[in-house]
């Protein structure tokens, strides 16, 4: 794998920063260059794109007008592979644009899993632990352990969905802080609906969010799975 290939200890410069969460287009510095048989992995001053972690997969997009196949956050690095040949050197300036419409779906589901779990989570009046979540750019699947021998079952998945579609239409504003400042901390809520650390991307507020559509629902040993996508 290309990520077998990389040596943190070689780049020579600060830990990169994440601007994707503001921005979705930098003209960053090139800090390391590394080609591999993919194609070639690259390492910015700065970038907007979202690497790979807590459930949700990478931004894709282009750099320099190639394909960016994959980001991973490794030691505070952001690797970005591109599918390219071309001999980079370090210094260069390049244009990173994320692909909007593929960021807007991971953050619409992204959001979707935190609201539509916690009007699940509030019509059973209990708490699940959370086992298993993946946010892709077409769908996103979560699995919850019940605390409480409370089991979800069609018909809560159903009513679910109707009180998240009101709550679309009341624009609930999405709230995103550091508790105690610990940039390790950081809390996504709608108040009264969900609260939750987590360092994904989101909506502003609710009004974005679309109708969830049940895709497959599965339930075994205490464990629900869900995966959904939404109404296009």
């Amino acid at each position: 794998m290309w990520m077998d290939e990389i040596n943190t200890s070689e780049i020579k410069a600060a830990k990169t920063i994440f601007t994707g969460y503001e921005s979705l287009q930098e003209k960053a510095k090139i800090v390391f260059v590394k080609p591999v048989e993919e194609g070639v992995v690259l390492v910015f001053v700065q970038t907007p794109f979202y690497a790979r972690g807590g459930g949700q997969i990478a931004d894709l997009g282009t750099i320099d007008q190639h394909q960016v196949i994959e980001v991973r956050n490794w030691d505070g690095f952001y690797l970005h592979l591109v599918d390219t040949k071309k001999p980079y050197q370090i210094g260069e300036q390049l244009d990173l644009i994320v692909d909007f419409e593929k960021r807007q779906n991971i953050s619409i589901l992204h959001s979707l899993a935190h609201v539509y779990w916690g009007e699940i989570e509030r019509l059973l009046d209990t708490k699940f632990d959370q086992t298993y979540e993946l946010i892709t750019h077409d769908d996103a699947t979560l699995e919850m352990v019940s605390t409480e021998e409370k089991f979800i079952t069609p018909e809560i998945l159903e009513e679910a969905i109707k009180i998240v579609d009101h709550d679309i239409k009341l624009s609930v504003p999405t709230s995103i802080y550091f508790e105690n400042n610990d940039l390790d901390k950081r809390v996504v809520t709608w108040n009264g609906i969900s609260k939750d650390y987590c360092g994904g991307t989101h909506v502003k507020n609710t009004s974005e969010l679309k109708s969830v559509v049940i895709l497959k629902f599965k339930k075994k040993a205490g464990k629900h799975r869900i995966k959904f996508t939404f109404e296009q």
